[in-house]
């Protein structure tokens, strides 16, 4: 189990690297997606942004596509071929990706 301590400093960093404004510390900070609906758009949901980018490197990484696969064709790699989502992993993945917020 992470610290909470830990998860702040790691929220903060992902927000640098995601380029938000601002973010609230005391509360972590949260990636916040959008949805349209007609011509607005309203909050869909949030999640602690070090735990959302950790999903988002999971699912980019993590996988593959599996033509045998009856649930949509993704398939999570067999742990030998999977790469941890340790904090350099996850943020080095980060730094590559040219358009990460709209992952």
């Amino acid at each position: 189990m992470m610290k909470a301590r830990q998860l702040k400093k790691l929220c903060k960093k992902t927000a640098e690297i995601l380029n938000f404004i601002s973010c609230d510390i005391e509360d972590g900070v949260y990636h916040v997606w959008w949805e349209e609906r007609g011509m607005d758009y309203c909050e869909c949901d949030s999640q602690e942004a070090w735990l959302w980018l950790v999903d988002r490197f999971d699912s980019d990484v993590n996988t593959f596509l599996d033509a045998d696969n009856e649930w949509g064709g993704m398939s999570w790699k067999p742990g030998s071929q999977s790469t941890a989502s340790t904090p350099s992993n996850v943020f080095a993945w980060a730094r590559n990706q040219a358009n990460l917020t709209n992952l």
